[in-house]
């Protein structure tokens, strides 16, 4: 008897076809676990350098309140764009990721 994890709401067996690719059961392999906590780890360190030039800029201007808060936050999400994009295809180049 299945668990009632495993049934959909009419009560019939659910599969998940990644599953059954894998020998071990596994819905994901550790390459791809590995490269998905790279990406978030990449994504956190692009936002911190983001979000501390977005500090500095909007310091250095002299810019406070809701003005400065709304102009930090579009020039820290701009730059962690760029910081990641630029990242990404130096380590495509490098050939360290596909």
């Amino acid at each position: 008897m299945p668990d009632a994890a495993d049934l959909d709401w009419r009560g019939t067996q659910l599969e998940v076809p990644s599953t059954l690719l894998s020998p071990h059961r596994h819905p994901m392999a550790n390459r791809e676990r590995g490269s998905v906590f790279g990406s978030i780890l990449g994504i956190v360190l692009c936002g911190i350098a983001g979000g501390f030039a977005a500090w500095m800029l909007v310091a250095a201007f002299g810019v406070d309140g809701v003005v400065g808060a709304i102009l930090a936050a579009v020039i820290g999400m701009v730059v962690a764009t760029a910081l990641w994009a630029g990242g990404s295809s130096l380590l495509r180049a490098l050939g360290w990721i596909r």
